[in-house]
């Protein structure tokens, strides 16, 4: 060990001749042996580094001591720095280091960071419940639609209002005398034709040309329809008639003799017409027609359809037949959803 240490001493002192300041011992020589090295590093006064040439440095600068020595050999005084050199490349990144421990609440947060990337789109919700009802629109624009086919014929609308009553007509020519001399025919024929019968000893009765279910809407509605029929063909005193149905005390007894539109008479008074069979048949209608079959007329006197308010199959109402004298007023009962004729009858 101690051998390669020489060889690198002189190796050193071969290199830098003022590096060999060892005695043979291998120690450092004191400075009042540099002189004695004057071989090497001669000896001499110095005031600073540049009064000892290259490569080396003056010890004791501004003493009797000072000498000069080779630079590095004892510690010297720093010299002036040098200038500041390149910056380097600069190195890799280093390892992402640990998760820090959570801040304290209650320090001031930090500013707000950016925001995050959108995420995926969650999956659809369920439907919410509806809605309150919105403000109504506004009016569209009119469409541009093509009229359609004309649809089939309604059904026939109920019956109108009844109109005016016309300006009565001038008095024709009397006509000429009925069987039996001028008495109750003549009062037949005025009656018939609107005028103010010259003697009142007369009252007639007919049966309606229309024909109804048992629904009637009662008596009193019954005696509208025959006072609305003798109106319109202007019988006198159309007010007067009323339907020969069901309680016949409401309607006013006659003792004068009743005839039909024909002029014949039916019955004495109103005692004979209700007792006993009649002398005529009643059969013609409002128009002085015969009515055809059916013959039934709605008379009541033992079934009533529930007060003539019952078109029901299970209601039943008494009829009579308008070509007969002994069963005009009662031959059985009929189905109050059946139809039939009504009598209508003049009272005082």
């Amino acid at each position: 060990m101690i051998r390669v240490f020489l060889i690198a001493m002189v190796f050193l002192a071969m290199v830098n001749p003022g590096f060999a300041q060892f005695d043979i011992a291998g120690t450092i020589a004191r400075p009042d042996q540099v002189a004695q090295l004057s071989i090497l590093t001669p000896t001499c006064a110095c005031y600073s580094n540049g009064d000892c040439g290259t490569g080396n440095c003056c010890y004791n600068a501004g003493t009797s001591s000072a000498y000069c020595a080779p630079c590095g050999c004892i510690t010297c005084p720093p010299g002036p720095p040098g200038p500041q050199g390149p910056a380097g490349p600069v190195g890799p990144p280093g390892l992402t280091g640990p998760q820090g421990p959570k801040g304290d609440p209650s320090t001031v947060p930090g500013p707000q960071g950016p925001p995050g990337l959108t995420g995926p789109q969650g999956a659809t919700g369920p439907v919410g419940p509806q809605g309150p009802k919105g403000d109504k629109g506004d009016t569209g624009a009119p469409g541009q639609g093509y009229q359609g086919p004309q649809g089939p014929q309604g059904p026939q609308g109920l019956k109108g209002d009844k109109g005016d009553t016309g300006s009565k007509g001038d008095k024709g020519d009397t006509g000429p005398a009925g069987p039996g001399g001028g008495g109750p025919n003549r009062c037949v024929v005025d009656k018939f034709y609107g005028y103010q019968p010259q003697t009142d000893d007369c009252r007639l009765i007919f049966v309606t040309t229309e024909v109804f279910t048992g629904n009637l809407g009662g008596s009193d509605q019954a005696d509208k329809i025959c006072q609305g029929i003798a109106e319109v063909v202007n019988l006198w005193n159309p007010t007067a008639y009323r339907a020969f149905i069901s309680d016949i005390s409401r309607i006013t007894h006659s003792s004068v003799p009743y005839f039909n539109l024909k002029a014949a008479m039916v019955a004495e008074n109103w005692n004979a017409l209700i007792s006993q069979p009649l002398n005529r048949a009643i059969r013609f209608d409002q128009f002085q027609h015969i009515v055809s079959a059916p013959f039934q007329v709605w008379t009541g006197f033992v079934e009533d359809c529930k007060g003539w308010t019952s078109s029901s199959s299970s209601a039943r109402g008494t009829h009579g037949l308008s070509n007969t004298i002994d069963v005009w007023e009662d031959n059985g009962e009929l189905s109050c959803s059946k139809k039939a004729h009504l009598y209508c009858i003049e009272e005082d």
